[in-house]
């Protein structure tokens, strides 16, 4: 679980950036939770505000990351392509949509009442695509490929 805390702000530094996005490092304290700080430019939407959440998860900790308005993401000397960081702003959408439009409507509620700063604490899971167990990923395959024989299946190579 990670807080996140989603602010608005009325322009960005540069015309095209729709939001900006930082994970915080929790330091030496292992017990200290990790942050994110998504700072949204504009109107608030949810698409731009996933966009924020999975470029800041593909970076270290630190790292200031700046969402284009189509979907690129660039911090001082890495970029995520388009198509990566859409597929894990679905993810991100998947496991915590209700958590995320919430977030969003509440920001949009506050610019309607002619406010233009508001912020939110947003609790996330973040599915990690790198710690996937191999054997539960290599079973999940053979059920979809209709293999559903629980034995182990030796591996040729390493025999």
């Amino acid at each position: 679980m990670i807080d996140v805390f989603v602010r608005m702000a009325a322009a960005p530094a540069s015309a095209d950036v729709v939001a900006e996005s930082i994970r915080r490092s929790a330091g030496a304290d292992f017990i200290a939770q990790q942050h994110q700080v998504v700072t949204l430019f504009g109107v608030p939407t949810v698409e731009h505000l996933a966009w924020a959440l999975a470029a800041a998860n593909r970076g270290g900790p630190d790292t200031v990351w700046q969402i284009s308005v189509d979907g690129s993401a660039l911090a001082a000397e890495l970029c995520v392509s388009t198509a990566a960081l859409q597929d894990d702003a679905a993810a991100l959408l998947s496991s915590n949509g209700p958590q995320l439009r919430s977030a969003v409507a509440h920001l949009i509620s506050v610019r309607s009442q002619g406010r233009d700063t508001a912020s939110i604490r947003v609790p996330i899971t973040i599915v990690a695509s790198g710690d996937f167990d191999s054997d539960a990923m290599l079973a999940q395959l053979r059920e979809a490929e209709g293999d559903v024989d629980n034995e182990p299946v030796e591996d040729e190579l390493a025999a």
